[in-house]
């Protein structure tokens, strides 16, 4: 039986980015079907020791408050309001599920990569298509501001297109400039250059500053591409640049119309609707309006005044542009909903996820730090968003999550002798790229660094401590949310273990130590449905 629910599990995964292109309702049926399987596979394996990990207490704590705000006793809130905040944990179960269940197996990690890296390239393609074609294979040309659609009718290529782009960029690059063949370096430059030029050509504002966010981020936690990211910061600013003559209506988005906006911020349309929002949040500040809270009563003239305290006048924020259906900032988003309690819950939240990934940023996993970037920038505060939980922007922010908090619960096999080890295991000694694998060109070598990538390589360990050991957080007490040591000196015994990492296996090494850092678990879309542009954008 829990076998078929995996085997289940691990295909509707594969399934979700596909779905997340196609089609809301199929996405939003795909992760909840994640979820619900989740938790009869937790039923029938008794495995609930993952709901004790502190990122999981806080997240859970953040949804119930968002519950209780969402109470028409409580708050100002309704059953509509109610029913969308209990269906919201939908999402965070999904998180969980990946993280503990659906992941742990290095073949769906692989081929969820893969899959994602189809979907990334066919936004790129299409992107390009329209840029030189002048429509997309649909025969939509560019939005009325000139932004690249890529694939869709809509301007959702860039803010979807920037929290995939470096998880399916970054290892494949790393990979590639480990290589001795001067052709192969230039195809990993040329694969990362590829995907920040296209985010430039893209023309919308906030993901391609997220963009420039996400290559200061790579240079700092992988220090192999630290010199390829500065030249594609150059790069990207060269050609802003050149986009008066090789894209003026890149130029008129990315530049002109910026200015303007920040030279005029509070009267512009984000201006108006943070003003808006946080009057909200200060009439309401222990419970906010309930989900869903800045739709529902963003309308109401007691809103309708300025913030004194911040120089902004009464009836600075009173033009059309001042409501939506939702604020466009998920930590506004927070408190209109949650009051000042809920933001923190959200934020503490926030910090707990990436917390979690970055104790396992020193192991120079690429695929970690690929997915802890992209966490960064799907909650950066400083940046204009969809609404949290509203499909497709959602389904790509809380598969990134799941898959950045992965690697903290799999094996870390230390090998003492030898350079026949994973490609994460922190081999990285006297300039030596990947383990040793002879660079003779044939392709079963080339096969094995790509399996290297995108299955974290599994020497020693393998698929039988995470994949198919059944691995379970919580048989066990806990006593540090840090990093678990299980040590198996030879057969000596030393054996501590905290969450409790069934059937880890026996001979690995004379060192195996077991990374559990993190666990996580953790709407229509605008009325442009184009993710990060209100009004004009």
């Amino acid at each position: 039986m829990t076998a078929r629910l995996e085997a289940i599990g691990r295909w509707l995964v594969l399934a979700l980015p596909v779905a997340i292109m196609a089609t809301r309702a199929g996405a939003d049926a795909v992760i909840s079907a994640i979820g619900a399987l989740f938790l009869l596979w937790c039923w029938r394996t008794r495995c609930w020791g993952w709901t004790r990990h502190a990122a999981v207490v806080v997240s859970a704590a953040w949804w119930g408050w968002v519950m209780i705000c969402s109470l028409p006793f409580v708050g100002q809130g309704g059953v509509r309001s109610l029913a969308q905040a209990v269906l919201m944990g939908r999402y965070l179960l999904f998180v969980a599920a990946l993280w503990v269940w659906v992941l742990r197996d290095a073949a769906t990690r692989r081929r969820l990569i893969l899959v994602l890296a189809a979907m990334a390239g066919w936004i790129i393609l299409e992107c390009w298509q329209q840029y030189l074609l002048g429509s997309n294979i649909m025969g939509d040309p560019r939005w009325m501001d000139g932004a690249l659609t890529g694939p869709f009718q809509a301007p959702r290529a860039g803010p979807e297109l920037v929290i995939i782009l470096f998880p399916v960029v970054l290892p494949v690059t790393v990979w590639l400039l480990r290589e001795r063949r001067l052709a192969w370096r230039a195809l990993g430059v040329g694969w990362f250059g590829a995907g920040v030029l296209t985010m430039v050509l893209i023309g919308q504002r906030m993901p391609a500053l997220l963009t420039g966010l996400g290559l200061v981020l790579c240079s700092l936690v992988l220090p192999a591409l630290r010199r390829v990211a500065l030249a594609a910061i150059v790069a990207a600013g060269v050609l802003v640049a050149a986009t008066p003559v090789l894209s003026p209506p890149t130029f008129h988005k990315l530049v002109v119309h910026f200015s303007q906006q920040m030279r005029h911020f509070p009267e512009s349309d984000y201006g108006q609707l943070y003003i808006r929002a946080t009057v909200m949040g200060l009439d309401n500040p222990w419970t906010g309006l309930g989900f869903d809270g800045f739709r529902d009563h963003c309308h109401d003239a007691r809103y309708e005044h300025g913030l004194p305290w911040l120089g902004i006048p009464d009836g600075a924020a009173q033009s059309p542009g001042a409501c939506n259906i939702h604020p466009h900032n998920h930590y506004m988003e927070a408190l209109t909903e949650a009051g000042f309690p809920g933001l923190l819950l959200f934020a503490a939240s926030v910090l707990a996820w990436l917390g979690t990934m970055a104790r396992g940023l020193g192991r120079d996993d690429p695929v970690l730090a690929a997915c802890f970037i992209g966490t960064v920038l799907a909650f950066w505060p400083l940046a204009s968003t969809s609404a949290l939980f509203t499909l497709p922007i959602a389904g790509w922010i809380f598969l990134v999550l799941g898959m950045g908090l992965v690697p903290d619960l799999r094996l870390s096999v230390g090998v003492d002798e030898g350079a026949d080890a994973a490609f994460g295991e922190h081999l990285e000694q006297a300039g030596v790229g990947l383990a040793a694998v002879e660079d003779d060109g044939a392709l079963d070598a080339a096969a094995h660094r790509v399996e290297a990538v995108f299955d974290f390589r599994d020497h020693a360990a393998g698929d039988g401590a995470i994949g198919d050991g059944a691995a379970c957080l919580g048989q066990g007490e806990i006593r540090d949310q840090g990093f678990v040591g299980i040590e198996h000196a030879g057969h000596v015994g030393q054996h501590q273990e905290a969450f409790g990492i069934e059937r880890a296996g026996d001979g690995a090494g004379d060192g195996i130590g077991v990374y559990v850092v993190g666990v996580s678990v953790g709407a229509e879309a605008d009325w442009r449905d184009n993710g990060n542009e209100p009004g004009a954008g």
